[in-house]
């Protein structure tokens, strides 16, 4: 709400409803609502899809894209912040829609979206919105900073195919701050 809404597009199937619907939940970083990738937005394919399938699709702009001064400050981005908080308003959001079946909506995570999903959906169900079931697309199956780690690897090199001297001591400051918090 206010100043600190995300920007949102709920695609509605033809017809008078209600409908089953599902809520897109983003990968790690800054996504817009379509998960815009390249020229690729899977987000977008999947909600046309499914809503053609007679599905309710609610995505939104990821709060670190829409908002991301909010995270100047150190420690002011967490995972809950950046992404729990924000789909379990989704689902709470969705559930309202008069064309929406309140019973039968679900939680769509990709990668980080679908790590987070049963979090997100316990604390959907705790705060009064039922969860009908989970998708989960590329759900990671290893810990979360390791991942940190290697994506960061990989965006050093897209670019220009080298990782230079600034980006391989930002990686080694990475790598130093996920040894430290192990411990």
């Amino acid at each position: 709400e206010g100043a600190t809404a995300l920007p949102a597009t709920l695609a509605l199937p033809d017809g008078e409803g209600p409908f089953p619907a599902i809520v897109l939940v983003h990968g790690s970083g800054p996504h817009d609502r379509d998960e815009s990738i390249g020229p690729n937005r899977p987000f977008l394919d999947i909600a046309r899809g499914l809503a053609a399938q007679g599905v309710a699709v609610l995505r939104y702009e990821k709060r670190s894209k829409a908002h991301p001064e909010a995270y100047v400050a150190p420690g002011a981005l967490t995972i809950d912040s950046e992404t729990t908080d924000d789909a379990v308003a989704a689902l709470r959001t969705l559930a309202g829609v008069p064309q929406v079946d309140a019973s039968r909506v679900f939680l769509f995570g990709h990668s980080q979206g679908a790590m987070m999903a049963p979090r997100i959906a316990a604390r959907s169900i705790d705060a009064g919105v039922p969860v009908a079931g989970l998708v989960l697309l590329a759900a990671p199956s290893r810990k979360l900073l390791d991942i940190v780690v290697e994506q960061n690897r990989r965006m050093a090199v897209l670019d220009d195919a080298h990782t230079s001297d600034a980006e391989r001591e930002a990686i080694n400051t990475l790598i130093a701050q996920v040894r430290e918090y192990g411990k």
